[in-house]
């Protein structure tokens, strides 16, 4: 309810979420690991192919992309209210997931916005350094 009184005067538009991922890394890096990012929102995850780091090989291309349909709201189509994602930097010890570093970022910045950079950093005490390159586009769409 208290949402609905916080959005009232504001227009509701669906937008398409594209995360592509480029590059996953860090400085250093002591053992060999294999890492899967996360990408969640809500209740939603998406996955990331796994990922091997060593300490010659400290980052690597990646090649994978999230996408989702979702609602943003604003009075004036310019600035949105804050919707907030989650990027969870997994270490993959056989079949199971550990995180090892995670970061909550607002995507509403990033509206209207198209092929938008951004490295991702994060704190671990697995890996020094420990960064994500990701490219948003976030535009409107008739998608529900």
């Amino acid at each position: 309810m208290f949402k609905a009184l916080a959005r009232k005067g504001q227009k509701k538009q669906n937008f398409q979420i594209d995360v592509k991922m480029v590059r996953l890394g860090g400085s250093s890096i002591d053992e060999d690991i294999c890492l899967r990012v996360t990408w969640k929102r809500g209740p939603e995850t998406q996955l990331s192919a796994d990922y091997d780091l060593n300490e010659f090989e400290v980052d690597a291309e990646m090649n994978d992309s999230f996408t989702k349909v979702s609602s943003f709201y604003s009075k004036d189509q310019v600035t949105y209210e804050p919707k907030f994602c989650n990027f969870i930097v997994n270490r993959v010890d056989k079949d199971e997931l550990i995180p090892i570093a995670q970061v909550e970022l607002n995507m509403a910045l990033y509206c209207n916005y198209t092929n938008e950079h951004q490295k991702v950093e994060f704190e671990s005490d697995y890996i020094t350094g420990l960064f994500l390159d990701v490219v948003w586009t976030i535009s409107e769409t008739d998608k529900t």
